[in-house]
């Protein structure tokens, strides 16, 4: 059985440029991790950069967040998927990716180019997208995702509670 780490995973996509981020955005994403604080808070973060990706992109997203940051090495379809199902959150843009990780329950943040991907969003409480959110809004609605992921592992209170 495969158990959910402490580890928040993005994944730029392998789609074209209209899909993507400016780099700036994703160092900025990266520097910070969801309760604010900067890589120290146990969260570990893994990117998965296509291998069509420019290399200096994805150094350029690890070196911010060093010293928690680490690139994985090139993915097929079921390695990414089963990085996901081990991710505590999936901060992704508007590719294949974004559903990939709602398919493998990854509590996701979809980071959108225009306000036309949102059809493709998925409804599940798991999942949010914003259109070019700046960071705090990005960091805002990751602790929300997982606020919402960590309550949902919670066991509910056993029956003998409340028949006490």
């Amino acid at each position: 059985m495969l158990r959910r780490r402490k580890r928040s995973s993005s994944s730029c996509g392998a789609s074209g440029f209209r899909c993507r981020l400016p780099r700036r955005s994703a160092r900025a994403r990266a520097r910070t991790l969801p309760n604010g604080q900067r890589a120290c808070s146990g969260v570990r973060r893994c990117s998965s950069i296509p291998v069509r990706a420019r290399p200096i992109t994805a150094r350029a997203v690890v070196e911010a967040a060093r010293p928690s940051a680490f690139l994985a090495p090139p993915t097929d379809l079921p390695q990414l998927a089963a990085l996901l199902r081990l991710a505590a959150l999936a901060v992704v843009n508007d590719t294949g990716p974004m559903h990939l990780a709602a398919a493998c329950g990854a509590p996701t943040l979809a980071l959108l180019h225009a306000p036309e991907g949102a059809r493709f969003a998925h409804r599940d409480p798991l999942f949010a997208a914003l259109v070019w959110p700046d960071v705090p809004q990005a960091l805002a609605a990751a602790s929300r995702l997982l606020d919402t992921a960590q309550a949902a592992r919670e066991p509910p209170p056993s029956s003998q509670e409340h028949h006490r």
